[in-house]
């Protein structure tokens, strides 16, 4: 891992400065607030119910040339799940039940309460 230097402290020291001087506290804020979830959630299901909602439509007119062109949107949706890989990469870091537990109880309970979310999660998928 790369350890900072001292030029590089100096350099954020003075860019912490310039920020505190235009009135910004410099900090990383790693919390989804309500309409940044709901952002989230409108992007990944806005397309799936027009996809599905137009699928009986475009296949009574369209006929079997509907199912080719459904490759479209589906693109579409591979390009909103590479950006959920990435928020997905970024979420232990940013408090998951796993990572929580873990480094504030023990490692051992971390394992532990890691497979219950993931059963439980399970359970919930299903049960819809």
């Amino acid at each position: 891992m790369h350890e900072a230097t001292p030029q590089s402290t100096a350099a954020t020291d003075s860019d912490d400065a310039r920020l505190e001087s235009l009135g910004y506290r410099p900090q990383l804020s790693r919390v989804l607030g309500l309409f940044a979830n709901f952002s989230v959630a409108f992007t990944y299901l806005s397309p799936m119910v027009g996809i599905y909602s137009l699928f009986l439509l475009g296949v009574g007119t369209g006929g079997p040339g509907y199912v080719w062109t459904t490759w479209i949107p589906v693109a579409g949706m591979l390009l909103v799940a590479l950006v959920f890989g990435e928020l997905a990469s970024h979420y232990p870091i940013a408090g998951a039940p796993y990572q929580y537990s873990k480094y504030n109880v023990d490692r051992r309970y971390g394992w532990f309460v890691g497979w219950f979310y993931g059963i439980a999660r399970g359970a919930a998928d299903g049960a819809k």
